[in-house]
């Protein structure tokens, strides 16, 4: 078996303008953060891709000093193959001297897209790096490097690449190391572009041509594998290496039906590559029924006709860019955006505009850099010609925190940098770090894809929760207390509320998670980048084909060790093993075919149903219960009615905040709100439960708005006498009503149990098995799986009037009081069977209402008759609408 040696390059490793050039994060995607500033731990995953799929045996260095690389070279190998980045064809050529002295019979292959600058050389190379390796090398691989190897072994290289025993790459914030680590896996499915964009050496590499590496059912079964190593791991994304992903719509699509097929959509968070060409062909719920959950899109400028014309950047011709990020934030994904400082068109005003736009664009992880010209591509031939490359320009000015170089016509050497750092201030005092962009953007998707009837986009809800939960109950007093900027601190405050309105308040263990956090980032207030950054290094070793990888060498083993046993307990401690809270889904409830509608109330969104045309027809839901009660009702009568039926706040599929005013007056006040904004009038209002007393109340308080009433098991009034008394507490329920408001254990049923629910549906359903089937059951279960989500249900119940000392009880007084002798068209419809609302309430209404159609006694309902006998409900209802108007019956006074 042939023996592989695969690496990247030796050090001194550069610093980019005072970061460490080999931390996507510190020096690119969060940058500029302060103490938010994340840190990035990526392996050689080139490397490791070759080397899963050689039948070789096949050892990895990761980023090794001299001597450990030396070391290895005694050993013997085969072929040595160095990863070659362009800042470091120096340290290359210095290391294929190692090579040729230490190990003269092995073979030296030279990949990655510093090769191109071997053979396309910079003015300035003062140690003669790129001949010198043109020179001594064996090999130069200038394509999909699997394959390339595989043909130096004698293999075929066109079998399929295995991508399912790769190492995950790991974020954490400076300081926090040893206390939380999450993963993100990689996937290639890629290479090459055809955008053509002139400054880009990676799709010239390729010749603006695209290379598949994966079918859509290798990249699927790569994330698959992924994710069962995550074991439920909150991953931030599965990285996805393709130039501009979205290209192929049929590729994405296909890999989408795959990932619904595994049930992963709201488990993996693809993280790709994209354009806002390619972005144009896509709705974004298609993006997110995909698992798309974080885009790279370069924006470049906000002067569209200038790029194309001077840069010919074809990849920015689609859609309004703001409008897209919008869009995107809205449901849950995040973006980093690019900018290009110095474009030929750019001067010191407009360069002001662009930052300035860009900033406005919100975006949640960024690359900013100047305009930075390659041998090999057409910019730097362009430019060339122009006389604008200087003769100083060698490959470590090929990273791009450089201004060295290139001449501009408008700024002076220095001047980028400064408007360089400038964007970044920007950016941090405008729009705050990434974590309080990625907390506002899962809120965002949280409250868009929430109740979506798509089960795929109510996955991405969930995840988008668990990280708003999550992150929002971690980083919050922190966020506030090291706010860059008062608009920053406006913001926050603002996020504050919507998480509490969504979530609640935190418990004690948050509390001390806050407290840790703070600590934490406060060390970090001051931060300062390494002098002399030096990753980790690390040796893995490939036993031939299919073996496992196993580390066989690390920088700090102790310390490595401790920092994963450290950050699994933190992990567990916070709770970060993600677990879907929609377990029912939407789409389950398929007897419900309504479309939706929501409006905003007191800062709230209230779902409603607004079904069909003609007379209105307002159906109240009381307690546990939502508009959802009313489905067979609304599916018959929207033929010929307009049915409008709302969820009150905290039920159905209104917001639920804990925090709120769950008082019938705050419920009757939102109704009438309600009812004005969509200017409801010459209603029928149908009503049930607290459904009746809030509409009843209302409507007494309303008259000049109803038509008609129709009550069914509820109450506008109270007992009055002691034989009223007497017959209302016939009702055996009411002590198990009563139960509720026990202090501890009240809460517990109600909440924790959710017993109120599960048992008030069974025992107020008396044709339970026909009726209270399991999908009624998940229908009413539904918006209610959350324990906080069920505030509202104990709230209500804690409510029924048990005397004089409660509110409910003066309101309902005075409620009677205002019904009374009112002339306007009644017909009662009631469920025989109630074990609360006896037949006392039929007669107290028909006392009070004395302009009533005989009512309708159902034998065979109990209190939610709506599911018990929905078709003599609807017969009632529609004999009752048809009826002429009958004088009001005089009464005594």
């Amino acid at each position: 078996m042939k023996r592989v040696l695969l690496t990247n390059s030796i050090g001194p490793y550069e610093t980019g303008w005072g970061e460490d050039v080999n931390d996507l994060f510190a020096a690119r995607l969060t940058r500029g953060q302060g103490p938010f500033t994340l840190k990035s731990i990526f392996p050689a995953f080139a490397l490791h891709l070759i080397a899963e799929n050689l039948d070789a045996d096949s050892t990895i260095l990761e980023w090794p000093p001299e001597e450990l690389f030396c070391k290895h070279l005694k050993k013997g190998y085969d072929y040595l193959g160095i990863q070659t980045k362009s800042v470091h064809l120096n340290q290359v050529a210095r290391m294929v001297k190692m090579a040729r002295k230490i190990a003269p019979a092995t073979k030296i292959v030279l990949g990655g897209y510093g090769v191109s600058h071997i053979f396309n050389e910079y003015p300035s190379d003062p140690e003669n790096a790129s001949r010198y390796l043109r020179e001594n090398a064996d090999h130069f691989c200038f394509e999909e490097g699997v394959g390339f190897f595989r043909k130096l072994l004698g293999q075929a290289p066109d079998a399929p690449i295995s991508q399912v025993r790769q190492p995950f790459f790991e974020a954490t914030t400076p300081g926090s190391e040893y206390l939380v680590r999450l993963p993100l896996s990689s996937t290639l499915v890629a290479l090459g572009c055809p955008n053509a964009c002139e400054f880009c050496n990676t799709s010239h590499f390729f010749k603006f041509k695209k290379i598949t590496v994966a079918s859509p059912e290798q990249a699927c079964a790569s994330l698959v594998a992924a994710q069962k190593k995550m074991a439920g791991l909150p991953n931030l994304f599965n990285m996805i290496w393709d130039e501009d992903f979205l290209i192929d719509r049929d590729y994405v699509l296909r890999l989408g039906k795959l990932l619904q097929k595994e049930g992963l959509i709201g488990r993996v968070n693809l993280f790709c590559f994209a354009s806002i060409r390619s972005l144009s062909q896509y709705t974004v719920e298609e993006l997110a029924r995909c698992g798309v959950g974080v885009l790279w899109i370069g924006v470049e400028s906000k002067f569209d006709g200038d790029i194309i014309a001077s840069h010919n950047f074809q990849k920015r011709i689609g859609r309004n860019v703001a409008e897209v990020f919008d869009d995107l934030h809205n449901h849950g994904m995040l973006i980093i955006g690019s900018n290009i400082l110095g474009l030929d068109f750019h001067n010191h005003e407009n360069i002001i505009e662009d930052i300035d736009y860009f900033v406005s664009l919100k975006p949640d992880l960024y690359q900013v850099s100047p305009l930075r010209p390659c041998p090999g591509t057409t910019l730097y031939e362009r430019l060339m010609e122009d006389g604008r490359i200087e003769n100083a320009m060698s490959a470590k000015d090929t990273m791009l925190w450089s201004d060295t170089g290139l001449v501009h016509p408008n700024f002076k050497k220095g001047e980028l940098k400064k408007y360089f750092e400038l964007t970044h201030k920007r950016l941090i005092e405008a729009n705050g770090s990434t974590a309080l962009r990625t907390l506002d953007v899962m809120l965002k998707g949280y409250r868009t894809m929430q109740h979506s009837k798509d089960p795929f986009l109510q996955a991405r809800a969930d995840r988008c929760q668990f990280f708003a939960r999550k992150l929002g109950a971690g980083l919050l007093p922190t966020l506030k207390k090291l706010a860059p900027s008062q608009a920053v601190l406006e913001q926050t405050l603002e996020l504050e509320e919507i998480y509490r309105q969504a979530f609640g308040n935190v418990g004690i263990g948050a509390k001390a998670i806050q407290q840790i956090t703070w600590q934490v980032m406060k060390s970090q207030e001051n931060r300062k980048p390494e002098e002399n950054p030096a990753p980790l290094w690390s040796v893995t070793r490939f036993a031939g084909a299919n073996a496992q990888p196993k580390v066989i060498a690390r920088q700090h083993p102790l310390r490595h060790a401790i920092a994963k046993i450290t950050a699994g307990v933190s992990r567990r401690a916070m709770g970060l093993k993600f677990e879907p809270t929609f377990k029912i889904k939407l789409a389950d409830i398929d007897d419900f075919p309504v479309t939706f509608k929501n409006i905003e109330i007191e800062g709230h969104r209230i779902n409603f149903v607004d079904e069909g045309s003609g007379q209105t027809i307002l159906m109240l839901h009381g307690n546990p219960t939502w508009s959802y009660l009313y489905r067979h009702i609304i599916a018959d009568l929207k033929t010929d009615f307009r049915c409008v039926a709302p969820d009150l706040l905290g039920y159905g599929l209104s917001d639920k905040p804990p925090g709120a005013d769950y008082s019938m007056e705050a419920h009757i006040r939102r109704l009438d709100t309600f009812i004005k904004k969509l200017d409801l009038k010459d209603i029928t209002i149908v009503c049930q439960d607290w459904g009746g007393i809030i509409g009843l109340t209302w409507a007494s308080r309303n008259k000049e708005r109803v038509a008609r009433l129709v009550p069914m098991n509820t109450a506008g009034f109270l007992p009055s006498s002691p034989g009223d008394f007497k017959s209302v507490l016939k009702a055996w329920a009411f002590p198990y009503l009563w139960s509720f408001k026990m202090p501890f254990l009240g809460k517990k049923m109600a909440m924790d149990w959710n017993i109120f629910l599960q048992a008030g549906m069974r025992l107020g359903t008396y044709n339970t098995r026909k009726m209270m089937h399991k999908k009624a059951m998940k229908g009413y279960l539904y918006p209610f799986q959350r324990v906080g989500d069920r505030t509202a249900i104990l709230k209500s119940v804690r409510q029924v009037p048990m005397g004089p000392l409660d509110k409910v009880w003066w309101m309902l007084r005075g409620t009677e009081k205002a019904l009374k002798g009112w002339p306007v068209r009644t017909r009662v419809i009631w469920g025989m069977k109630d074990p609360v609302f006896v037949p006392w309430f039929i007669e107290r209404f028909e006392e009070i209402l004395p302009n009533h159609a005989p009512s309708l006694k159902i034998p065979t309902a109990g209190h939610f008759l709506q599911d018990d006998e929905p078709q003599p409900i609807i017969r009632g209802i529609r004999e009752f609408m048809a009826e002429s108007s009958i004088k009001a019956k005089q009464t005594a006074a």
